[in-house]
C-alpha cells in the first residue's frame, strides 16, 4: 500500500518459489519492482528444475511459464505408458540433474514409483513449448 512512498532503489532481487504466480500479478510486480524478479521451480526430490530470469519477466507470455530448465534436465512423459511426449503435449514432468535424489531412505517401494532409470517422476503435469519454456 505504501509503494509510492517506499524507496525500492536498493532492492536487488525478489525470488519466488513454491506456489504458482498469476501472470497478471507478475506484470504488476514488474511495474513496481523493476527487473529483480526471479522465479524458481524446484521440488524436494528433484531440487532446482527451472528458472525465469528478471529480464524474461518483461515478456507477458513468459510469465505463464516456470522458465527454462537446463538442457537435458526435463522430459515430459505420458503418465500411462511413460513415452516421451513432443513439445506442446501435456504429461508428467520428469527430472534428472545433479540435484535429483537417488532414493527415499528405507522406502524402496516409494523410490521405485518415483525414481525410474535415474529420472525423478515429479507427479506434476506440464509441457515444454517450442522455445524450451516449461509450463505447469
Amino acid at each position: 500500500p505504501e509503494v509510492g512512498s517506499t524507496d525500492l532503489s536498493r532492492l536487488q532481487m525478489v525470488t519466488y518459489v513454491g506456489s504458482p504466480a498469476s501472470p497478471e500479478r507478475l506484470g504488476e510486480a514488474v511495474k513496481v519492482f523493476g527487473e529483480v524478479l526471479i522465479q524458481v521451480y524446484a521440488t524436494s526430490e528433484a531440487g532446482f528444475v527451472s528458472m525465469l530470469s528478471p529480464a524474461e519477466h518483461h515478456e507477458p507470455r513468459l510469465r505463464a511459464t516456470v522458465g527454462r530448465p537446463m538442457p537435458g534436465w526435463v522430459r515430459i512423459t505420458d503418465p500411462d505408458d511413460h513415452r516421451d511426449l513432443p513439445p506442446g503435449e501435456t504429461g508428467e514432468v520428469c527430472v534428472r540433474s545433479p540435484f535429483t535424489m537417488s532414493e527415499y531412505v528405507a522406502e524402496p517401494e516409494l523410490t521405485a514409483r518415483t525414481v525410474r532409470d535415474g529420472w525423478v517422476h515429479t507427479g506434476d503435469l506440464g509441457f515444454v513449448d517450442d522455445d524450451g519454456y516449461l509450463h505447469l
